[in-house]
């Protein structure tokens, strides 16, 4: 016979039934050029990479929604992709981000299981909800998954695989919550057929682990726009020389990369809280074009303080800074 419990009452590996695995996330950081948003997410010893791309122009037409956007999701283990587990994170995904946002384009969110010791779809679809965070990407709130099941007639939060090996012979609740609301977004079960009365008390109790997964994903954004903003005013700190009064091409391109991470952090910020429609590339460049027209002669500094007045939550990581620069340009 198993024993799952020690003489305290505590699992195999040290935590009590309902306590989840530590959590090590990381939030953006060096990325492939085409990647707009990055997140590696650690559960334990379950890790997953994840990388997300758009809203970009989709690629064909056949695959256009028309008043909405269209996500999409690979998932890779090992050398195999997994097109069923990616089926689920893309349904999930679908509920949680506003995708009338951005009609007709894509989202793609591609994720790479480094290590599977359980609850693997738990930690990819949180993994893929920080990506679309540090995208930009509006959402309904910050998607919080988790894993709940019944090993030797007790519920046990954040599976690890021994766990859900035992626990599929029961039963074994993943279930994704949108926490202000506790709506459910996602539940999927596996093992035997449960009880009424069971049925509705797991389910509770994935609920309850997904608000606490949801929690620390929320904080660990918190403390990522913390460290932003301190990277900013840093940066802010030193004043740019100048050429004959006016800053060169170069520092312009750098005073601009300057206001867009103020707008990312604000808008981290603001994700917190409730989530907003971010302009386009191309409404972006517009919207230089008509403050130019109407206010000829502005320096980059004032153009910044003009936009960020006018649209305090754009994230532009697609702009050419090269070419805004020129743009702005007498």
């Amino acid at each position: 016979m198993d024993v799952w419990f020690d003489v305290s009452g505590l699992r195999k590996d040290g935590r009590k039934p309902r306590e989840l695995r530590a959590m090590d996330v990381k939030l953006g950081g060096p990325k492939p050029p085409n990647v707009d948003g990055c997140a590696w997410l650690r559960m334990g010893l379950t890790s997953v990479l994840a990388h997300c791309i758009g809203p970009s122009e989709t690629k064909r037409r056949s695959d256009e929604v028309q008043d909405a956007a269209r996500v999409s999701c690979t998932v890779v283990r090992g050398r195999r992709e997994d097109p069923e587990l990616a089926t689920t994170v893309v349904r999930t995904l679908e509920t949680a981000v506003l995708v009338d946002a951005f009609p007709r384009a894509t989202i793609s969110v591609v994720l790479h299981v480094l290590a599977d010791e359980g609850s693997r779809l738990a930690c990819c679809l949180n993994a893929a909800s920080l990506a679309l965070v540090d995208a930009g990407i509006p959402m309904r709130d910050c998607l919080g998954a988790a894993a709940a099941g019944l090993v030797a007639d007790e519920v046990f939060f954040d599976l690890t695989r021994d766990e859900e090996r035992r626990a599929s012979a029961k039963a074994r609740f993943t279930v994704a919550v949108l926490p202000r609301s506790r709506r459910v977004v996602s539940a999927h079960l596996d093992g035997a057929p449960l009880e009424t009365s069971t049925f509705e008390k797991l389910l509770s109790r994935a609920i309850d682990a997904a608000t606490l997964a949801a929690n620390r994903l929320a904080q660990a954004t918190r403390d990522h726009v913390g460290e932003a903003i301190q990277m900013r005013d840093a940066t802010a700190a030193t004043p740019p020389s100048r050429t004959n009064g006016r800053s060169t091409d170069t520092e312009e391109v750098v005073l601009l990369e300057k206001m867009i991470y103020d707008v990312k952090s604000a808008y981290f910020a603001s994700f917190l809280s409730s989530s907003k429609h971010l302009p386009t590339t191309d409404e972006v460049v517009e919207a230089l074009g008509d403050i130019k027209k109407k206010t000829p002669g502005l320096s980059p500094e004032d153009l910044a303080a003009a936009l960020r007045t006018k649209y305090p939550s754009w994230l532009l990581d697609d702009m050419n800074w090269t070419e805004l620069a020129e743009k702005m340009g007498d």
